[in-house]
């Protein structure tokens, strides 16, 4: 039981808010939505540029762009295999896009 307190205890308090965040949208995305054609790029550019931030704060060695390349290449291959059989409906004339319910994004 002290293990668990002192996990809390030492765990920042703006963690907290950050972690129901991610908790609020991946019960989101357990439900079929519609979105925007234009707004699908602002997640994959907000990971993209943290992710290459933090290369360059590591240091420019050899070893932080093929360990970038090699999660990149990982996580592209995931989500292939647990998204390709999905089936997205487009309306054209509104520029909008509708998702199925995926559960893939929680974990």
């Amino acid at each position: 039981m002290n293990d668990v307190r002192a996990f809390f205890t030492q765990v920042p308090v703006f963690i907290w808010p950050a972690l129901a965040f991610v908790l609020w949208r991946a019960m989101r995305y357990a439900r079929p939505r519609v979105a925007r054609v234009g707004s699908l790029w602002i997640a994959p550019a907000i990971i993209g540029v943290l992710s290459l931030a933090t290369i360059f704060r590591i240091g420019t060695t050899a070893a932080a762009p093929l360990a970038w390349t090699a999660a990149y290449a990982g996580g592209f291959a995931l989500g292939w295999i647990t998204l390709h059989r999905l089936s997205i409906g487009a309306d054209h004339a509104n520029r909008r896009i509708t998702l199925p319910a995926d559960w893939s994004f929680p974990p």
